[in-house]
């Protein structure tokens, strides 16, 4: 018997949710602009993979005494937290300099914490196999999504 597993890209599930936000995200980084800030719920959960990201993404990352980070892109920085543990992150834009640069930023962090994530699950599937299964075959598909077929003896 075989079983299949297709890993999809978040980045593709959750586009609605993403391109709905974009506009509250354009207006909190003009906010700051303006001296003004506010907090934007994000889809982030994992430390280890946010933090991760955002070093990919050559941002200066800090972990304050509270737990929440802080990433400086250059162009601006945005304030990581979680109001607790098991919730998402939300995230504050200040010290916006270049909109145009801090939202392609802000969008590319996006795709790649979700690659991330894509990535961690797969690896964590591959180690948590049950001794009766094996890997059949694997495939990455146009969109990404990873096919993974397993045999079951």
């Amino acid at each position: 018997m075989s079983l299949s597993i297709v890993l999809v890209p978040l980045a593709i599930a959750v586009i609605s949710s993403s391109v709905d936000g974009l506009s509250h995200i354009v207006d909190a980084c003009s906010n700051s602009q303006q001296g003004k800030s506010e907090k934007i719920q994000t889809k982030y959960r994992s430390e280890d993979l946010l933090k991760k990201t955002l070093e990919e993404y050559g941002a200066a990352v800090r972990v304050d005494a509270d737990g929440s980070l802080t990433a400086d892109f250059g162009v601006g920085k945005i304030r990581y937290e979680r109001p607790g543990e098991d919730l998402r992150y939300e995230m504050q834009v200040y010290d916006v300099q270049d909109l145009e640069d801090m939202l392609c930023s802000i969008r590319e962090i996006e795709s790649e914490y979700h690659s991330n994530v894509q990535s961690y699950t797969y690896h964590r599937v591959k180690s948590h196999l049950a001794d009766n299964m094996t890997i059949q075959s694997e495939e990455v598909l146009e969109d990404n999504s990873i096919l993974i077929t397993l045999t079951m003896e």
